[in-house]
């Protein structure tokens, strides 16, 4: 058997010595840690059924909007589905109050269509 060198012996002793420093520093910073307290659940609390009440007869418009467009006329480069969201958009703005009711027009009007509706 080949005789070991005292410098091959010392280096051993130096990596089992920082080997058992690294693992005696990782458990003593384990300890410090604390488990998370658990959070109580709350208690439901049972709320009052609310009352059914008849809702309000809906009242008739005071006035009617009739939105339509005239697709083929100054804006006909536009595509037909950017035309009927710009519609529907205008259409929907337009009936929020409840003495508003719009009607779309969905086929082509032009000037002369809006004049006789």
């Amino acid at each position: 058997m080949p005789k070991r060198s005292p410098d091959l012996y010392a280096r051993y002793v130096v990596f089992l010595a920082a080997l058992l420093f690294s693992c005696g520093v990782a458990v003593v910073a384990q300890s410090g840690r604390r488990a998370p307290k658990s959070i109580p659940t709350p208690v439901a609390t049972p709320e009052p059924t609310p009352t059914l009440t008849k809702p309000a007869e809906k009242l008739k418009a005071a006035f009617t909007f009739i939105v339509g467009m005239d697709r083929f006329g100054d804006y006909s480069q536009i595509p037909l589905y950017v035309s009927s969201g710009v519609l529907r958009s205008c259409a929907g703005r337009l009936d929020d109050p409840q003495s508003v009711e719009v009607l779309i027009e969905s086929s082509d009007m032009g000037h002369a269509g809006a004049i006789q509706r």
